[in-house]
């Protein structure tokens, strides 16, 4: 999507330029662009086979293959930087996700062709134009017109007949919408690895049958049509071979995540509190000192996010902020290897409690019950017993829960959101803070 938002609008003006016939050369900038998407693409191409090598990994773990000695042979191809194809042949095969590995093998072959191709054209000199010939196969493998549409109409087809006047009259109503489907050149590969992305952008010029419109702001999206796509697939497959049984120690075990840790300790001398998580904001440190301090005011417990996205805006990010997750769990005793969860959390992006400033949108942190309902009452929001006069250690694990995330729901740009966590406790005990009165003091 980032290639798409950066590039989109020049392939758009390539493709759209040769199948209206308006243009017959192509200058050097165009041709640059062209070499930028390439470049792109390979990056893109390469996070997926990331993701493909991780699926591998832990099917060659799986109860299917259900021999530590292929799982040993893959994290080994994997830390080689062996190929893709390497990589699935030491873990004997790659199941029911191989037409999706072969998929991207093929589209790999397609960007480096290509990029010989452009490579292959010096646009050092920025006057110099190149014919539809010269780059025809490079921009084929990227965007096939024949398989694109402009507004539902064939893009190869909208010279023709009364085409032009009817895209021009539905300019006003909807716009320009450039779908490109399966098919139609690795930009579309990708959303059927992926699932479908668009971007915004503006096509310079589209003329045809004496109609002509100009910089006109677009939207270039994909349309796929593997239904469920290949990484989904992939999962599945893995989620269905399972865990293999084991009756002993696991000498390799899969333990890599994705999210942050924050690491807490908590002491208190009361004799029965719990420890709760503190929601909205309570002043319990400076309340009483004329020399308040704002930045060590208790804020609560939420989440404020920004976006550098200007298409990406308030209900986008708020999506996204409905996936985030916290859990509070105690760290793994010495001789253990088990952490105890004690208490989910989540962000409530209703309406009526985010706030909006110039620094983003904030959410307020909530812990949810076992039917993941906020618990609201304060006095119940407990993620566990302290023990009297003893340090207890708690840690928060914080992450996005992307099984309900598609391609759609994040920004165009390299970071869909950026952001902070507050978070804040009390005790269900009154606490007496001590006294310290020097009345009684003397020299």
């Amino acid at each position: 999507a980032v290639s798409l938002n950066t590039y989109g609008g020049e392939l758009a003006n390539v493709v759209v330029a040769k199948a209206l016939g308006s243009a017959d050369s192509f200058t050097a900038a165009q041709v640059d662009a062209l070499k930028g998407m390439v470049a792109d693409l390979v990056v893109a191409l390469g996070y997926i086979e990331q993701a493909y090598e991780q699926v591998v990994l832990g099917y060659a773990a799986s109860a299917d293959t259900a021999d530590e000695n292929v799982w040993v042979a893959v994290q080994a191809a994997i830390n080689g930087d062996k190929t893709l194809t390497e990589i699935v042949n030491e873990a004997g095969g790659a199941g029911s996700f191989s037409a999706a590995i072969d998929a991207l093998n093929a589209s790999v072959t397609n960007v480096d062709t290509a990029a010989g191709i452009l490579d292959a054209l010096d646009t050092t000199d920025s006057t110099k134009t190149f014919t539809w010939d010269q780059i025809s196969g490079a921009v084929t493998l990227l965007a096939d017109a024949s398989k694109m549409t402009v507004n539902n109409i064939p893009a190869n087809e909208v010279k023709d007949g009364e085409n032009m006047s009817t895209l021009v009259n539905s300019v006003a109503s909807k716009g320009i919408n450039v779908a490109m489907e399966s098919g139609a050149g690795v930009y579309a590969d990708i959303a059927d690895h992926c699932g479908d992305y668009n971007a915004s952008i503006v096509i310079a010029e589209m003329s045809a049958n004496g109609l002509k419109l100009t910089n006109v702001n677009a939207k270039m999206k994909t349309n796929s049509k593997q239904t469920t796509s290949y990484l989904d697939v992939a999962a599945l497959a893995l989620k269905n071979a399972g865990a293999p049984a084991s009756t002993g120690v696991v000498t390799n075990p899969i333990s890599e995540f994705y999210g942050y840790i924050i690491d807490l300790a908590f002491r208190t001398n009361a004799a029965e509190s719990k420890l709760l998580l503190q929601t909205m904001p309570v002043d319990r440190i400076y309340k009483d000192n004329e020399d308040e301090t704002a930045a060590t005011m208790g804020h609560g417990s939420s989440m404020t996010f920004s976006s550098a996205d200007p298409n990406f805006g308030a209900d986008d990010m708020l999506n996204l902020m409905s996936h985030i997750r916290v859990v509070f769990f105690a760290p793994a005793a010495d001789g253990s290897t088990t952490n105890k969860v004690l208490a989910y959390a989540k962000l409530n992006v209703d309406a009526s409690e985010v706030v909006t400033t110039a620094e983003g949108i904030t959410a307020y942190l909530y812990l949810v019950n076992e039917a993941g309902e906020l618990i609201t009452d304060q006095t119940a929001a407990s993620i566990m017993e302290l023990q009297q006069n003893a340090a207890t250690a708690v840690s928060a694990l914080v992450y996005l829960d992307g099984a309900g995330i598609q391609n759609d729901d994040v920004s165009a740009v390299a970071k869909s959101l950026e952001g902070k966590l507050n978070l804040q406790f009390s005790s269900s005990a009154t606490l007496v803070p001590m006294d310290y009165s020097f009345d009684n003091v003397t020299e």
